[in-house]
């Protein structure tokens, strides 16, 4: 454990398992299976999964589903760019700021279809070693009924954010007589919808595993379960590994999900400024704004969330820290959470 704090000490930027192939490493547990099954499922649906799963291993995709997430992605933006060509031609058009607005909407959209490609393509290592940690992270702390509701609600977000789609898009298309190709353009917006249903659970998952983390440092600071000096130790160890995987894996979300959440955000701004610019609510522009909108407020929930069981975390570590009733070791380990945090 010495070595482990000296290095933690020295460098900020935390040290990741990579994945390796045709090893022990990328076996997964029954358990995360369930768990990353809806996620999975529904990314592959939209043609955007970022690995695969097969005989209780993890793996990259393969070059076929590449292949058709490469497709996937041109016919994506192919509609986009044929919006712009039917925009352009349309007599009924004159303003140029709405009509500037709308192509440079349109190559947004492209751009969004093109990061989700790059990210389960390029990146599929690092969403590998994201899952392996997390599932570092699960065999230690491991509440199984709060984990069976996770897992619920996995399936209960994707279905939702599918039920509005299908409802709106069922709704404007009965109401407004919607063409299908609009119905096309509206609909493949889901896959930027998914991710970031993956954001927020991923995120979610690492909050609750912080207020574990949390509420069994608080139970054996005051020596509950812990019989001896070994055991102390053993467990001290254990529990700065998996705060140092936690830590990996926000890093890692963090970085794979930068471009992605930064693309919502344009989108919510052009959007807003269409309805602005127009001179009458264009209603189905609208309720995607909302939903929009709604989605990074959730997302930033979810990251304040995590945020304030890191500061729950942080407090119960100075709390033990004031009383005699922690030994050495567990002084050691509290000292190098507070140091990490």
């Amino acid at each position: 454990m010495t070595n482990k704090m000296k290095y933690f000490k020295r460098k900020n930027n935390y040290k990741v398992k990579m994945y390796v192939e045709n090893t022990n490493f990328n076996n997964v547990d029954n358990d995360m299976q369930q768990m990353l099954k809806p996620l999975n499922l529904f990314q592959t649906i939209t043609f955007y999964p970022k690995y695969a799963i097969k005989n209780n291993k993890i793996s990259p995709s393969t070059l076929i589903t590449n292949f058709f997430t490469l497709a996937a992605t041109i016919v994506f933006s192919s509609n986009f760019l044929y919006r712009i060509y039917r925009y352009q031609n349309n007599p009924v058009v004159t303003d140029k700021i709405t009509f500037f607005f709308f192509n440079f909407e349109s190559v947004t959209y492209c751009a969004g279809y093109f990061i989700n490609f790059f990210l389960s393509v390029f990146r599929t290592n690092d969403n590998i070693t994201l899952i392996i940690t997390i599932q570092e992270i699960n065999r230690f702390l491991n509440d199984r009924t709060g984990f069976r509701r996770f897992v619920i609600w996995n399936w209960i977000n994707g279905f939702m954010i599918f039920g509005f789609y299908t409802i709106l898009i069922t709704y404007f298309t009965t109401m407004l007589k919607m063409s299908a190709f609009a119905v096309v353009c509206s609909f493949i917006n889901i896959t930027v919808d998914i991710n970031q249903i993956y954001v927020m659970r991923l995120i979610e998952f690492l909050k609750d595993k912080v207020v574990l983390l949390d509420a069994n440092i608080l139970k054996y600071g005051k020596e509950e379960g812990i019989n001896n000096d070994d055991n102390i130790e053993d467990y001290c160890e254990k529990v700065l590994e998996v705060y140092i995987d936690i830590r990996k894996c926000y890093e890692l979300i963090e970085s794979l999900f930068r471009l992605p959440i930064l693309y919502v955000t344009v989108t919510i701004v052009i959007q807003t400024l269409i309805q602005i610019q127009m001179t009458i609510v264009l209603l189905f522009v609208f309720f995607l704004m909302f939903k929009n909108i709604s989605m990074m407020l959730l997302l930033n929930g979810k990251g304040e969330g995590l945020y304030r069981a890191n500061e729950s975390l942080r407090e119960t570590c100075l709390q033990l820290l004031g009383t005699t009733s922690v030994s050495g070791q567990q002084k050691k380990l509290l000292k190098n959470i507070l140091r990490i945090h």
